[in-house]
C-alpha cells in the first residue's frame, strides 16, 4: 500500500493555475529556479527568500517543493500552507493541490480530502472545460487514491473514471481499476 502512495506521488507535477478556465492560466514550472546549488545552501537561500518577503507565495511554494523533493513532508506542508494562505481564496487551485499531494504522502486522509474539496468547488461540470486545468484531473486521481488506499472501492472507481473522463492517462489507473474490479466493484 505504501509503495502505491510513493508511486502515486512520483506522477504528480507542480503547477499553479487559476481555477477559472476562461481566464489566462499561470503555470509554475517545477524546474524553474532549480540549480546545481548544493543541498544546504539551496535550503538556506530559499529560507532567506521567504524571510526577506514573507508575503511571496511563490517563494513559500518553492521552499515547500524543496522539502517535498527531500521527503521532508511535514516541512513541505508547513511551507505550502504559508504560500496557500497568501493566495486569493476561491480562485487558485495550485496551493490546495500541493497540500493535498503532500498530505496524501503523510497519509493524513482528512487533510488530503479537505484540500481536494476546495479544488472540486471550482471544477466545471463540463469535462471539456474541466480538462483545461490539470489540477482538476489530478485531484480526482488523488481522491481515487485516498479511497483506494482505504479500501473504499466504489468511490475510488468513480474518481478514477472521472480522472480518465477529463483527460487523465488511462494507463495510470488501469492496474488500480483492475484491482477494484477483482474486489467485485
Amino acid at each position: 500500500m505504501r509503495s502505491k502512495v510513493v508511486l502515486l506521488s512520483s506522477f504528480l507535477v507542480l503547477a499553479g493555475c487559476e481555477s477559472e478556465t476562461v481566464k489566462k492560466v499561470h503555470v509554475m514550472d517545477p524546474l524553474a529556479g532549480a540549480s546545481d546549488v548544493p543541498h544546504e545552501p539551496r535550503e538556506k537561500a530559499l529560507k532567506e527568500k521567504v524571510e526577506a518577503d514573507p508575503k511571496d507565495a511563490k517563494a513559500w511554494f518553492e521552499l515547500g517543493e524543496y522539502y517535498e523533493g527531500g521527503m521532508q513532508y511535514i516541512q513541505a506542508a508547513e511551507a505550502y500552507e504559508h504560500g496557500n494562505a497568501l493566495m486569493e481564496p476561491g480562485r487558485y487551485t495550485g496551493g490546495h493541490y500541493l497540500l493535498a499531494r503532500v498530505y496524501l504522502r503523510l497519509q493524513e486522509w482528512d487533510q488530503t480530502l479537505a484540500h481536494l474539496n476546495e479544488i472540486f468547488k471550482l471544477e466545471p461540470k463540463d469535462p471539456k472545460s474541466a480538462c483545461l486545468n490539470p489540477h482538476f484531473r489530478e485531484a480526482h486521481y488523488l481522491r481515487g487514491a485516498v479511497f483506494y488506499l482505504n479500501k473504499q472501492w466504489h468511490p475510488a472507481k468513480r474518481e478514477f473514471l472521472r480522472f480518465i473522463e477529463i483527460g487523465g492517462d488511462e494507463n495510470r489507473v488501469e492496474e488500480w481499476l483492475d484491482d477494484i474490479q477483482a474486489q467485485g466493484e
